[in-house]
């Protein structure tokens, strides 16, 4: 059942008495495992199906096309992919619930230490940002994340870039150590220099570095750039 799950999209789902939600179509198997009587096949975005197995309840797999051992009435849950369907049949209980995963949390973790002007503080903050739970996460978004540093807003994230002449979608994971301290001494530098603005707020007048004109683009749900 392992290998005709596990790294397959699901085509189809269907389950008699479930509780929970379904399975989204789309989704990849992650794994698929036995505990004692409980199945659990689990997707790539946090969703288990957790099936207990009574007197009589089975997991039984067949090729798509292939007739069933067992009557329609008797199932209990059915997941679908291109070459394979894995029925539940019999006395089974069947739900479904979300994994808590710190990637796909991304509000878990403790608070970072209050925003302050050179201090000890420092080799924590860029500690937190090197070990960011999410490589994928955006820049922008991480300056203003509460378990990196307290005290940052949006007007700060947008004159932090434009003082270190960042992208607004430059990576995390994009970013060596040096550049890392760079950013937190940039940090540090904003807190004496918040009553001078040089983009935020500006759009449409010119850049006092470059001349061009400002421009600035959403990112929801966290403001503007």
């Amino acid at each position: 059942m392992r290998s005709a799950l596990v790294g397959r999209p699901m085509e189809h789902f269907d389950a008699h008495h479930l509780v929970g939600r379904p399975p989204t179509v789309g989704r990849i198997v992650e794994s698929v495992e036995v505990v004692r009587r409980h199945l659990r096949v689990t997707w790539d975005d946090g969703v288990v199906l957790d099936s207990r197995l009574r007197s009589g309840g089975r997991w039984c797999l067949y090729r798509t096309e292939q007739p069933w051992q067992y009557s329609y009435r008797s199932m209990r849950a059915s997941i679908h992919n291109r070459d394979f369907l894995a029925v539940c049949f019999g006395d089974v209980d069947v739900e479904t619930y979300r994994l808590p995963d710190r990637r796909r949390h991304p509000c878990f973790g403790r608070p970072g230490p209050a925003l302050a002007r050179h201090t000890d503080c420092d080799l924590d903050i860029v500690n937190r940002i090197l070990t960011y739970p999410d490589p994928d996460g955006l820049v922008r978004d991480v300056v203003i994340d509460q378990r990196v540093v307290r005290g940052l807003g949006n007007v700060d994230r947008s004159e932090l870039l434009w003082t270190l002449g960042w992208h607004p979608s430059a990576r995390v994971m994009e970013l060596g150590i040096d550049a890392v301290h760079t950013l937190v001494d940039a940090i540090a530098q904003r807190v004496g220099s918040r009553d001078r603005l040089a983009v935020y707020g500006r759009t449409g007048r010119a850049c006092s570095r470059c001349h061009t004109m400002i421009e600035s683009m959403p990112v929801a749900p966290h403001g503007q750039l």
